[in-house]
Formats: C-alpha cells, structure tokens, sequence
C-alpha cells in the first residue's frame, strides 16, 4: 500500500510540475527582419510561428527544451515583387521554406517585476545551414502562458543567403531580426 501511495505522489508530482507551452496561433504574434539598404530601411513580417517550451520541474531553467519554426513564404515587405526576389532569388523558400531555432533556456533572471529576462542558447537554421545562437529576450506572464519579445541580428553570409540586390538599391548583410509572440500552456 505505501509503495502504490509513494508511485501516485511520484506520477502527480510529475505532472504539477513539467510544463508545456504551444504558440498560440490566435495571438497577434509578429516575426519581423529589418534590412538596411542603400536608400533606407525595409522590413519583412509574419505572424506564422509554431513552436514550443518545455521543462519538466519547478525550475524553469533546468530540463528543458524549446523549438520554433517560422514560414519564410509568409513574410511580407509591403512590396509584391519585392517578396517575390525576396523569396525565390535569396531565401529559396521553395527548397528551404521555414527558419527555426530550437535549443535550451540557460537562464532565468526574475528580479523585474511581472517580467522574465530569459536567456537561451540553441542552433538557428535557415536556408539550410544551421548555426549555434544565443538570444536573451522578456517574458511576461498572461491568464494563460506568457507573451515573449526579443530582437537578434543575423549575418547573411553566416546562412549563405546571397546579399540581396533590388534594381540599384543593395542590402547590408547584417539583419536586425524582432519577435514577439504568445504561447498558452497545454
């Protein structure tokens, strides 16, 4: 009887204490890059992330996993040709259609009121090649998970995306990258 007892506290501890979180699809998630040009500045857009965070205890920072994944497809500069070069000259998304970034949370600062400045380190892939990346970047917590923020900056040439070029205007090979998104536990 103490043993079935002892199995029972084991298997509900377990389970109050792993979490999962989904990208909440019905949100107003934004997945942006801005490019700076010859002439200013343009930017891309989506709101078509998926993904996940996972820990299994009470510490958010130990025994976990995250992944998410963006459609490349989906972003659009405002501009129809624009998103057509975008896409099929430099991003190749009909060979290479998602970014994604998956990896570990590798620390957790709570020290701001109602806000997590979290930490996380993971491999980021696009256009078929995959690269270790840090980011650090803000939760706060909703009724039913948390709303994320961060902003990164990729090189193209650490992806082997050509350096985009429209007309006269070039691109400079540094992209700002920002997003913000909300994920609801499961």
């Amino acid at each position: 009887m103490f043993t079935r007892i002892c199995l029972f506290l084991l298997a509900v501890s377990s389970i109050v204490f792993a979490a999962e979180y989904q990208a909440d699809s019905t949100a107003d998630n934004t997945v942006k890059f801005v490019a700076e040009a010859t002439f200013g500045t343009f930017e891309g857009v989506t709101d078509a992330i998926k993904g996940y965070v996972k820990w299994k205890d009470m510490d958010m920072a130990i025994n976990n996993e995250f992944r998410f994944q963006v459609d490349l497809a989906t972003l659009d500069t405002g501009i129809g040709l624009r998103n057509k070069h975008m896409r099929n000259k430099y991003l190749e998304t009909d060979k290479y259609p998602h970014a994604s970034y998956k990896g570990k949370i590798v620390g957790i600062d709570s020290t701001e009121t109602d806000t997590l400045l979290i930490k996380v380190k993971g491999t980021f892939s696009v256009h078929g090649v995959q690269n270790t990346l840090s980011i650090e970047g803000k939760a706060v917590p909703t009724d039913n998970g948390y709303f994320a923020k961060a902003g990164f900056k990729l090189n193209l040439r650490d992806y082997d995306i050509k350096k985009p070029r429209f007309l006269i205007t070039k691109v400079n090979n540094i992209i700002k990258i920002k997003v913000a998104f909300y994920v609801r536990r499961v």
